[in-house]
């Protein structure tokens, strides 16, 4: 059976960061989430087996851990095993032959291996099948093992071991970084009970390992720098006697789908489990290996401008125009930019994109810039817009700004002051005039304004000359 986290209880984050602490549980739909953080030293939970996350963006710094969460094994009887959970995936359980037969492996991506059995003629607990496609949209957990079968009461069997979960995380970047672990794994087939704790010639098989689950990292861009896993377990072991009981088959591996735009040197495996040890006439199995699909490795390449150069700007006033820097993407995949940093008089407009914000295949993204000296920054003034991307090859990019910071100088020069005026008959206009030298030493205009005060001012009159 394919299942989805849709059928399970959905929460909608109405776009609020998630930022998991230790021991929480993810289970379940999760929508409209902001930021989902894992962070490093934190252990997410999925305990219901399944868990689908729709964010903007996804940091997995620490573990989720879906191990043996998936379809539960079987069951150890006093007689046969019981068959692993969910048919046709799950493992057959060991049956009661001489010398008592192992539980088959679960399958998924791959088929479980059948158990070990004796003598030669019989037929083992066959593995279970396998489950879905390697790179459609399809999820499943893992599928459980085959218990291991008890030639009497006296003892146990092993159970199946159990599936891994369904871990689907859907954002427009999702990064796995190096200390980062996804984890669906299906977990080992029990032991059969000890030879030496049965009685009256009693022997006990091993169980199947669980398979693999399913993990889906669907996005624009997908980074995996950590581990991405999905492995099957490994086979119980049989009672230790050469005609004791058989160990069980391995778990097949589940499946890793990347779909996106892939990069990054971490770790995606579904590897089989390993058959489990012990005697046995027919050998047990071990798990095939499961499938990891990761759509195109494309490269990204970012293209921005060496600088940008603004014309003269008043200082102290207002910003200037905003002027455009270019990030664009000439490469084959998609990258995200997560951090920009300016330095000198320069800043970025409040209407540039929000971080992170990813740049596709052929697209461009763009910053608007400005320039703006404070009161005393005159002259050429420099700085640097750097652009943080998540391309391996080339991590920072930078942009070289430049402009110039204008002001006024006002400068007053006179002759002896204050300025004598000969005596001059009332209601007559002196014939001789005093001057006063109003000069701007800056390097922008200067509007000056000339007003006459004092006890007397209107016995006095100007006018300004070039």
């Amino acid at each position: 059976m394919l299942c989805s986290a849709e059928g399970a209880r959905a929460h909608d984050h109405a776009g609020a960061d998630w930022i998991v602490v230790n021991g929480e549980d993810l289970s379940g739909l999760h929508t409209n989430v902001g930021l989902l953080r894992v962070p490093a030293g934190v252990t997410a939970q999925v305990l219901s087996g399944t868990t689908r996350i729709e964010a903007r963006r996804v940091e997995v710094l620490g573990t989720i851990d879906g191990v043996g969460v998936g379809e539960l094994g079987g069951i150890a009887t006093s007689v046969d095993g019981t068959n692993g959970l969910l048919a046709p995936g799950g493992g057959e359980g060991g049956r009661e032959v001489s010398g008592v037969g192992g539980g088959g492996g679960g399958g998924l991506g791959g088929a479980g291996g059948s158990g070990g059995a004796r003598p030669a003629s019989a037929t083992p607990a066959a593995g279970g099948l396998t489950i879905g496609t390697s790179g459609g949209v399809d999820v499943a957990p893992g599928s459980g093992g085959g218990a291991g079968a008890t030639s009497g009461n006296t003892c146990s069997g092993g159970g199946g071991g159990s599936g891994g979960a369904s871990i689907e995380l859907v954002a427009t970047s999702i990064f796995i970084h190096e200390t980062g672990l996804v984890l669906a794994d299906g977990v080992a087939g029990v032991d059969g009970a000890a030879t030496s704790s049965c009685s009256g010639g009693d022997h006990a098989g091993g169980g199947g390992g669980g398979s693999g689950g399913t993990v889906v990292l669907d996005g624009d861009l997908v980074m995996v720098n950590g581990v991405v896993s999905a492995d099957g377990g490994a086979g119980g072991a049989g009672s230790a006697s050469s005609s004791g009981g058989c160990p069980g088959g391995g778990g097949g591996g589940g499946r890793v789908k990347v779909l996106g735009a892939t990069s990054g040197t971490g770790v995606r495996s579904a590897a089989g489990g390993a058959a489990g040890s012990g005697s046995s006439l027919v050998a047990p199995g071990a798990g095939a290996a499961g499938t990891v699909h990761e759509d195109s490795l494309g490269e990204a390449v970012a293209n921005l401008p060496a600088d940008v150069v603004f014309g003269d700007e008043r200082t102290g006033g207002a910003a200037s125009a905003t002027s455009a820097v270019l990030v664009q993407n000439t490469g084959s995949a998609a990258f995200v930019v997560d951090q920009l940093t300016v330095t000198g008089s320069f800043a970025i407009a409040a209407t540039s994109p929000v971080l992170p914000f990813t740049v596709a295949t052929g697209g461009t993204v763009t910053l608007l810039m400005q320039f703006d000296p404070a009161a005393g920054e005159t002259g050429l003034r420099s700085g640097t817009l750097t652009v943080r991307t998540t391309i391996p090859a080339q991590e920072s990019y930078f942009v070289a700004l430049t402009g110039t910071g204008i002001e006024p100088d006002l400068v007053v020069t006179s002759g002896a002051l204050p300025l004598l005026f000969p005596t001059t008959l009332v209601a007559t206009t002196s014939t001789t005039t005093q001057s006063v030298v109003v000069r701007n030493n800056g390097s922008d205009t200067l509007n000056a304004t000339v007003a006459l005060s004092g006890a007397a001012p209107g016995d006095y009159a100007f006018a300004p000359t070039d």
